[in-house]
């Protein structure tokens, strides 16, 4: 176990002051190898090596959204060992109360308040507010860990959300992986109620019953030549492809929200018929943290215009018309932060990684949102884009 405490009052280190509660690790312990991997930002090697098996950046304040700061001077607080994290949510004021668009589990409470039937809208920047009473919300804010406050007001732009049911494809195994997991955990961590749908099911059925469907894996769900070791995961004839692709925009034409996750996904909605934005793609062995320039409304609330992402097999759109560029590739040859991209890396610089179709709610996003379900600071781009009218 790495070991870690918490600070028991608020203390100055290098001119900075830091708040009671914040977690201390020293570096002189048993495990400080591993803690250092866990908490570094990590460096890119691409020309360290001509070709990386796996992912090969692994930052957890970069990926899972906090701030992590290094320092060599002494640190003098008392602090008491921390071996569980236990919190309880509070509500306080009288209302309405906002539920900021800031973590993984102010979504899951926004979720779970909607299947208790309470009203909740939310703002064009990306926070959610209700003016149910307290004691309505009390008990599930108190299970989240959150702090819930007060507004001062609920803002004009405000729109009323719903409780949404999400499809997504499901991967059986192809390539004896199944690249749709990750997305999935991610949306469930977020509280959505998440169905998988095989390529065939949708085919045969149709999407009836859903708001969302979510591609997220290999374009290879909807080939038609597949080999007799993946064959029993995807169409079994070009017919069946022909009643998925139907289906699919018939559901998108009826108001259904499609969002593509990644450069498979990207590239089979092309296929399908949803989009005429142009996929480009990096290496399948390209992956890693890099500099991202979101709009930070809509799609991209609760975002910094200068940010991070993660990639794996990288893409990046051209883009035509009149979509909705939600995020960008810095446009700087440093936007790659540290991993492994060796090959077709500067011409994404400053492309369009988050888009939306200007006349369909379609929403293509090319970074891993979701990625084994570990990049939890990405995930409310995903609930973003299931929100987003």
């Amino acid at each position: 176990m790495i070991l870690k405490s918490e600070a028991t009052k608020a203390f100055t280190v290098d001119g900075k002051t830091y708040p009671k509660g914040t977690y201390l690790v020293q570096m002189d312990q048993a495990k400080a190898g591993l803690a250092n991997t866990m908490l570094w930002d990590g460096e890119d090697i691409s020309n360290d090596t001509t070709a990386m098996y796996d992912i090969s950046a692994w930052s957890l304040p970069e990926l899972w959204g906090f701030e992590a700061v290094e320092t060599s001077s002494p640190v003098d607080v008392t602090a008491k060992l921390v071996n569980q994290v236990i919190v309880q949510g509070t509500v306080t004021g009288k209302g309405p109360y906002m539920i900021p668009n800031s973590s993984v589990k102010a979504i899951e409470l926004v979720n779970n308040l909607l299947k208790q039937g309470v009203e909740v809208s939310r703002s064009e920047s990306g926070d959610f507010y209700t003016a149910a009473p307290a004691n309505k919300i009390s008990a599930a804010v108190k299970e989240s860990g959150l702090q819930i406050g007060s507004a001062a007001n609920v803002p004009g732009d405000a729109v009323e959300v719903s409780s949404l049911q999400v499809a997504i494809l499901k991967d059986g195994g192809m390539g004896k992986v199944q690249s749709h997991s990750g997305t999935k955990l991610a949306l469930k961590r977020l509280g959505f109620e998440v169905t998988e749908v095989t390529p065939v099911e949708v085919a045969e059925k149709g999407l009836d019953g859903f708001d969302v469907f979510v591609y997220s894996g290999t374009e290879s769900l909807i080939a038609t030549n597949l080999n007799a070791a993946n064959k029993e995961y995807g169409f079994q004839n070009a017919d069946q492809l022909t009643a998925f692709q139907g289906n699919v925009n018939s559901f998108v034409d009826n108001g259904g929200k499609y969002i593509a996750v990644g450069a498979g996904a990207s590239r089979a909605t092309k296929t399908l018929g949803l989009t005429d934005i142009v996929t480009n793609t990096a290496g399948s062995n390209s992956n890693g943290i890099v500099k991202v320039n979101y709009e930070g409304t809509g799609l991209t609330a609760g975002y910094d215009q200068e940010d991070l992402g993660f990639v794996y097999r990288p893409a990046w759109y051209t883009v035509t018309g009149n979509d909705e560029v939600a995020a960008t590739l810095a446009n700087s040859d440093d936007f790659f932060v540290a991993g492994h991209w060796r090959t077709n890396k500067l011409p994404a610089k400053g492309q369009a990684v988050i888009v939306k179709e200007d006349k369909k709610d379609v929403t293509l996003i090319g970074l891993e949102a979701g990625f084994r379900d570990h990049t939890d600071y990405l995930f409310r781009l995903l609930s973003n884009a299931i929100f987003e009218e």
